[in-house]
């Protein structure tokens, strides 16, 4: 990241200077000062969380969305938009972390001042779950991979689990979780069936557009059930 700095200018009172003159340094002076507070205040909004601590070496598989290299990014965070910021989504603690400006500190960012961010063209948003409806699990980021009338998220779940052999060993398994919302609430989908469940008004039409279209659901659930809400919605206007 590129330092910023906020220019002194020495200013030596001068009998020879007319008003003019005065008043153009005067305001020279206060736009470079609120440039410089306008600047700072944007970024010690963002650099402002948790420090990070990796996982032990011998984890087998890594804790993160897709892989574990740093990748530019977009985070509304705290009220402000940031683009182009290293980060990285630790699934296992759902927390999404970023590279501080010094290019060598990794920082959590405070997952409530998240409302939403975007990694390598996938979009999250920071849902609260609802505890009279209870229609969200738990509070926390969920992919938006369909964001119609009957919108699709996605839970991304890694956990760390252990065997042991002459030792305790320690590796990651991933899970996926998926949810539809139809008339104002969230429903989970881990079968075909229950997609049907959900989607019971217009099953018929569904079903038979799915299987007109060679769309199937053990082969990739996420993407059947992309194509069934999709439709399922173009039913519905």
């Amino acid at each position: 990241m590129t330092g910023f700095f906020l220019p002194v200018l020495l200013y030596c009172p001068s009998y020879a200077q007319d008003s003019t003159e005065n008043n153009f340094t005067a305001a020279a002076i206060s736009n470079t000062i609120n440039l410089y507070y306008q600047f700072t205040n944007k970024q010690s909004r963002l650099y402002n969380g948790l420090e990070y601590y990796d996982y032990p070496v011998t984890l087998e598989g890594h804790a993160y969305f897709l892989d574990s290299s740093w990748k530019k990014g977009y985070v509304f965070y705290d009220g402000l938009p940031f683009y182009d910021v290293s980060m990285l989504y630790d699934i296992v603690r759902d927390e999404l972390v970023i590279l501080h400006f010094n290019n060598f500190k990794k920082m959590g960012l405070l997952s409530e001042k998240i409302k939403e961010f975007t990694l390598q063209g996938h979009h999250f948003l920071y849902l609260i779950r609802d505890s009279i409806g209870n229609s969200l699990p738990s509070t926390g980021f969920y992919e938006d991979l369909y964001d119609g009338a009957s919108q699709v998220l996605a839970k991304r779940i890694k956990i760390i689990e252990e065997r042991i052999t002459n030792q305790v060993e320690q590796f990651i398994t991933v899970h996926n979780r998926y949810y539809i919302r139809v008339n104002g609430r969230y429903h989970v989908v881990d079968s075909y069936n229950a997609l049907m469940s959900v989607l019971k008004d217009h099953a018929r039409d569904v079903r038979q557009y799915l299987r007109k279209n060679r769309i199937r659901y053990r082969k990739n659930p996420q993407s059947t059930i992309i194509s069934a809400a999709v439709f399922y919605d173009s039913l519905k206007k």
